[in-house]
């Protein structure tokens, strides 16, 4: 949920490969709030100060930063314009050393 933005939605283990997915859902209409991106952008903030501040590391001891990737997720293909600010987002993360992508339901 977007707007819920110091809340992490959703935390996954593929106990195979050792790694962990952080997923962030967004409601197909959440897509088109006036400040989709500015929450967008908070959202994922506290999910990238979750990763590299330590704290998913207090609560999941396995996890690290090369472990983990954040996966947002949506019933509805976000707008051009939302679409286009994804993938600056997914690059600035990047620069952090967390991976992103974006993946319909």
């Amino acid at each position: 949920m977007l707007s819920k933005t110091s809340v992490v939605d959703l935390v996954t283990k593929n106990d195979h490969a050792g790694t962990y997915e952080l997923v962030l859902v967004v409601d197909g209409p959440d897509w088109l709030l006036a400040d989709c991106h500015p929450l967008l952008q908070d959202k994922l903030n506290n999910y990238l100060c979750y990763i590299i501040d330590g704290q998913m590391q207090k609560e999941y001891p396995d996890a690290s930063v090369d472990r983990v990737e954040i996966l947002i997720q949506s019933d509805h293909t976000p707008p051009q314009p939302t679409a286009t600010f994804i993938a600056r987002l997914i690059t600035a993360a990047e620069n952090h050393g967390v991976r992103v992508r974006y993946s319909p339901l």
